[in-house]
């Protein structure tokens, strides 16, 4: 194992998907039992540059569903495979040692055990997370192999591992575009506009995403030279 392999195996699909994991299942129940649990890890610019910017739902006690992230920097430890994050949250540092325990020889998932601790606060925590590209559990011919390494490697049997809930996990979720196929529901107020510099067409018409609608054609619109019109949106 060298520092450039670990963060490939970090790295995962990033570039073939929009995330580089999804967590199939967690230890630590103060981390690991938010739904959509996407797992970015990415090169920066600069020389030996790693981040980790998990992004993840929430569902809050008013019954919404909203998306949260976090930003941490990595940096290598001594050894290869093991990595210290470090991230800020409301003015408090906490410092994290991850650990990549195994992961399968064509990515199809991936085992990592991690310890933390924000000193100012005086809190610790410990915990592992199982991953796979698409949030499913790994094939049955490599449970043996998972959960040997779970054992070995982070000291937690598999049915210590809560699943994480990914059955509204969509590949655009990590942009926070999609929001996991959660429905909304929007009131809107539309108020006709009087003044008489506008054209008088007074539709409001929904679009579909990369389609179109023709508002007016042929000798529908006239226009005298000079005319500005103006199209919102």
């Amino acid at each position: 194992m060298t520092h450039d392999a670990a963060e490939r195996i970090m790295q995962g699909w990033l570039g073939e998907k929009k995330y580089s994991w999804l967590a199939v299942a967690g230890q630590n129940p103060a981390y690991d039992y938010f739904p959509n649990q996407f797992q970015l890890w990415y090169r920066g610019k600069g020389r030996n540059q790693f981040w980790y910017n998990p992004v993840f739902k929430v569902n809050t006690l008013d019954g919404r569903s909203v998306y949260r992230r976090s930003d941490y920097r990595c940096r290598r430890a001594e050894v290869p495979g093991t990595f210290i994050f470090t991230f800020m949250d409301n003015g408090v540092t906490s410092e994290e040692y991850w650990r990549i325990v195994d992961a399968a020889d064509d990515l199809s998932w991936s085992l990592y055990y991690y310890a933390g601790a924000a000193k100012s606060a005086g809190q610790s925590y410990i915990g592992a997370v199982l991953a796979t590209p698409d949030g499913l559990w790994p094939a049955e011919d490599q449970m043996e192999r998972v959960e040997d390494s779970l054992w070995r490697g982070c000291g937690v049997k598999i049915w210590e591992m809560c699943q994480v809930d990914n059955s509204t996990a969509h590949d655009g979720d990590a942009g926070q575009g999609d929001q996991g196929g959660v429905r909304s529901t929007v009131s809107a107020t539309v108020d006709r506009l009087d003044q008489a510099y506008w054209t008088p067409y007074h539709d409001l018409l929904s679009v579909d995403a990369g389609g179109f609608d023709v508002l007016l054609s042929g000798d529908d619109l006239r226009l005298d030279a000079g005319t500005t019109v103006v199209l919102s949106a």
